[in-house]
Order: C-alpha cells, then structure tokens, then sequence
C-alpha cells in the first residue's frame, strides 16, 4: 500500500498549479484527499465549498480547513442565488456538458464564476467518495473484485480471487495484460 500511495501522490503532483489556487472542499473523500496532496507537496492554495453556513458540509469544510490552517472561502448558496443563478447556471451547466450535467450540479458553475476573479486555478474532485470507499465497502458502485482485493490480508490472494473471477472472462486480458503485471508486482 505504501508503493500505491507513492504513485498517487506522484500521479496528482501533475495537475497541481505551481502558484496560488482554490480548492472544493466539503467532508468528502476526494476534496480531502486532493487538499492533503497539495498540502503534502507544499503547495498554496485557498479552500473553498458551498452551501448555507448552517450546513454540515459547510461546517466540516470550514472546520477542516481551519485546522490545517488554510484560508477558508464559502460560496454561500441563498435566496438570491436560487432566485437569479440556479436557473441560468443549471442551463449553462447542461448545455456546456453536452447534456451529461444535470441541474444538480448549477452550484459548481456558480461558485467557478464568484472565484474566477480571484484565482486562475480552480481544483475540485469529482466520484472521491466512490473511489475511496472502495477500500473498505462493497455495495453498487464497488466491485466485489475491488473488494476482494482491499479486504484480503493476503494480497496474493486477492489477486488470485480477481485472477479468477467471472468479470475477468469478459474481457480482452491483452489490452491490459502489462498493467496487470505491474499490479501483481506491487502486491
């Protein structure tokens, strides 16, 4: 696992700005987890989330970022912003996705927009929460070959029990096959 956190942490060194940006955070897995990697790569950058001040997520963000000790912004989603943004960034959020965003998602533009004058760069993470509970959960976004391999405290067996699995039948095992084995070596 050591070697695993090696290559991510060396994988999301890339995509970090190497001045001042902004980073989503709430209490999820992927904004903490990106905001520890800038963190451990010394970078400077801001934290941000959105929401009313009285929301958990809110709360959590601002707590989180507090105790690491990093400037703390919140883009606070009120009447106005339902009244005269929701609608129009819902469109733009929709349109700009080619029909793959929902309106769920006008906030993220919305907040891109009041930030956007203050920073050039704006991090945020998306399906963390997916990835991360992976490790430790199986359930409908989770494989239980996924599982298998976190949950075994042999990870030789882990790999045996994907090795062999129905899933691995389905597919073309020589579009991945030096992957694999690059797998198998760090387990």
């Amino acid at each position: 696992m050591d070697e695993l956190s090696d290559i991510f942490l060396n994988s999301v060194k890339k995509y970090l700005p190497d001045r001042q940006y902004v980073h989503a955070v709430t209490g999820g897995f992927d904004g903490r987890t990106l905001i520890s990697s800038g963190l451990y790569h010394k970078k400077k950058f801001s934290c941000y989330s959105f929401g009313s001040s009285g929301s958990k997520d809110v709360q959590i963000a601002s707590r989180l970022a507090f105790q690491a000790g990093i400037p703390y912004i919140n883009i606070e989603l009120h009447d106005k912003y339902v009244e005269k943004e929701s609608l129009i960034c819902g469109q733009e959020f929709v349109h700009n996705s080619s029909g793959s965003a929902t309106f769920a998602r006008a906030h993220y533009l919305y907040a891109a927009k009041e930030l956007s004058g203050d920073y050039k760069y704006i991090l945020t993470g998306n399906f963390g929460s997916e990835i991360f509970r992976a490790a430790h959960i199986a359930g409908a976004l989770i494989s239980s070959n996924l599982y298998a391999l976190f949950k075994t405290e042999n990870p030789a067996k882990g790999i045996k029990t994907i090795d062999q699995s129905m899933e691995l039948t389905y597919l073309t095992r020589d579009l991945f096959k030096d992957q694999w084995k690059e797998l198998k070596k760090i387990f």
